[in-house]
Order: C-alpha cells, then structure tokens, then sequence
C-alpha cells in the first residue's frame, strides 16, 4: 500500500517535500493547480507533471490529457468557468483540453495569422469576471475570442509598460493588473488603455 505524501493527524496536516526524487519532472515548478477529481497539477520545466496525493505521474513527455501533445515545458494552468483545462507552455504554446468535446486543442504561433497567438512562450493565463480568457506571453497581451487570439490588448501610445506579461489580475472595478517585465500596468476593463 502506498502512503500519501500529504498526511492529516489530527488538525495538523502533515507534508513531505516533493522533488525530482519523488517524481517531480523538474525541480524547477512554476505554477500548481488543483484541477478536477482532486488532482494536483504542477508545471514544471520539465514540462506537466500530476500528483493524486500518492505518486507524481509525468505527463509531460508522453501526450497528455488523453490524446493531446505532449508539452517539454509547462508555466501555468487553469481551470475556467467552462470547466475547460488551460496548459500555458514555454515554447509550445497553449493547450485547451474542453472535456464536453473530448478534445485538446494546441494554439501555436503563425506569422501568417494575425489572430494566433502572438507567440508560443505563454507565462499566464487569466480568466476575467466575464468570462474572457486572457494570455500573457512572452510578446504580449491577448484574449481568447472562439478559437481566436485578440489583441495585442492596449497597443500604441497608451499600451503596456512591456511586452512580457508575467502575471495578471483584475480588481473590483474589472480592471486588469498586469504584472509585466517592467513593472504593473492598470487597464481599463475594455483592454483599450492603460489608466495608472
């Protein structure tokens, strides 16, 4: 019988550290997700690694989530409101696994598509109190409009600080904090500017 990493006695939960010893793809993890059934996702560098509370099984080097691509490296993960899985990749784009259809989908990058995604190192994902999912990559800011990619959010002369979104946000006005590579922007709810 295999014993659980994660331990309850009495009110003090107990917990052993995980790494690449205990099965972790990478000791590098940049973002952990409590998914569906339980399961703990973690993306790793290694790529998407999920751990059910006994063992740590690597999904990264193999296809995942039952028929999609296999991912080398994972940066975060989300579930959203539709109940789809989102996995932000750092150099192979993002994947969309919609359990209603059965199907992954993988967004890449297409310089011929000016509604791809902008590129395929995406570092977050961000779901907003309307619903739109939002993508931070490497190159910019997108939302995700039925299979499309819309943006770059907040061009021009009233754009963001940095074309690195590292992390994103909203506050109680639906105004969009986005954590960028040279500071915080605040945007309007429309995505249109940029208001502090």
């Amino acid at each position: 019988m295999a014993t659980p990493l994660v331990a309850s006695q009495g009110s003090e939960a107990q917990f052993r550290h995980l790494s690449v010893d205990q099965g972790l793809s990478h000791s590098s993890v940049f973002g952990i997700h409590s998914g569906p059934q339980g399961l703990i996702w973690m993306a790793t560098a290694g790529g998407l690694d999920r751990f059910d509370g006994y063992e740590i099984e690597q999904m990264g080097r193999r296809a995942i989530l039952g028929g999609g691509r296999a991912v080398s490296s994972a940066s975060f993960i989300l579930t959203d409101a539709q109940g789809r899985f989102w996995v932000a990749t750092w150099g192979d784009g993002l994947l969309l696994h919609d359990p209603k259809r059965g199907e992954v989908i993988s967004f890449r990058h297409d310089d011929q598509d000016p509604e791809s995604l902008a590129d395929d190192r995406v570092q977050t994902i961000f779901e907003d109190h309307s619903g739109r999912i939002l993508i931070g990559t490497y190159d910019g800011l997108q939302w995700f409009d039925e299979g499309r990619f819309k943006g770059p959010a907040v061009g021009g002369p009233d754009g963001l600080s940095h074309g690195r979104i590292w992390s994103l946000g909203e506050d109680r006005e639906g105004r969009l904090w986005v954590g960028t590579g040279a500071g915080v922007d605040v945007v309007d709810p429309t995505l249109s500017r940029v208001v502090s």
